[in-house]
């Protein structure tokens, strides 16, 4: 597209230029958003409660005191790590058993 080709820029009531992207799929500008009140808008809902986190994903690593607490191997993802504090011993799982480490 040539720079002729495109519609005017839009302008604030006094006529001057404002902050805008190009929207393709409407093939029109569009008003930027105002950063500073979006940013006024995050740091409120992480402060007053409203943000919402959920994290997702699976635990890679296991603690317990000894060997004896250490999940099957088949019940964790393969590459978890267990460690047994007691003795400092490590193991990792292959998805049928644990393998020293």
């Amino acid at each position: 597209m040539r720079i002729t080709d495109y519609p005017d820029l839009l302008r604030t009531k006094s006529k001057e230029p404002m902050p805008q992207a190009w929207d393709e799929t409407n093939q029109d500008w569009t008003p930027a958003i105002d950063s500073a009140a979006t940013l006024t808008q995050i740091k409120t809902a992480l402060t007053d409660g409203t943000q919402k986190v959920a994290l997702t994903g699976s635990l890679m690593e296991f603690y317990g005191a000894t060997e004896a607490q250490r999940p099957a191997a088949n019940s964790v993802p393969i590459g978890t790590v267990y460690m047994a504090v007691q003795t400092q011993q490590m193991w990792q799982s292959d998805g049928s058993q644990w393998v020293v480490m």
